[in-house]
């Protein structure tokens, strides 16, 4: 029996349209945080030929017609359910929400976005 998926390739991300930087605001403002933004040319990251897509936004299409898969949320719920985690786990080092260098978060199973 063949897989739909098989030797597919998938898009799997939101379909909101959103630039990093309208990204960092939104945690920003999650977070009640004052930190500024530093911008860096590319050309000095990545040196002078680098080419950056102008637009994310993946098609799910595929994605929905092989498993049905649909969003059950939306960005601004996944940011504050992170926030509403680390806050209540800030206090703990053991079980902390974020690792120690405190750079990714760490997701587990309530995660709303990772229900079945």
């Amino acid at each position: 029996h063949e897989k739909k998926s098989y030797g597919e390739l998938i898009n799997v991300g939101s379909t909101e349209e959103l630039s990093v930087l309208q990204l960092a605001e939104k945690i920003k403002t999650v977070t009640g945080s004052r930190s500024g933004f530093k911008f860096i040319p590319f050309e000095t990251v990545y040196g002078p030929h680098f080419e950056d897509m102008k637009r994310r936004v993946p098609n799910v299409g595929k994605l929905k017609s092989i498993c049905g898969f649909n969003f059950k949320y939306q960005l601004s719920d996944t940011l504050n359910w992170i926030e509403k985690s680390h806050n209540q786990t800030a206090g703990n080092s053991d079980e902390g929400f974020l690792p120690q260098n405190r750079t990714t978060p760490h997701l587990n199973a309530n995660h709303p976005g990772l229900e079945s």
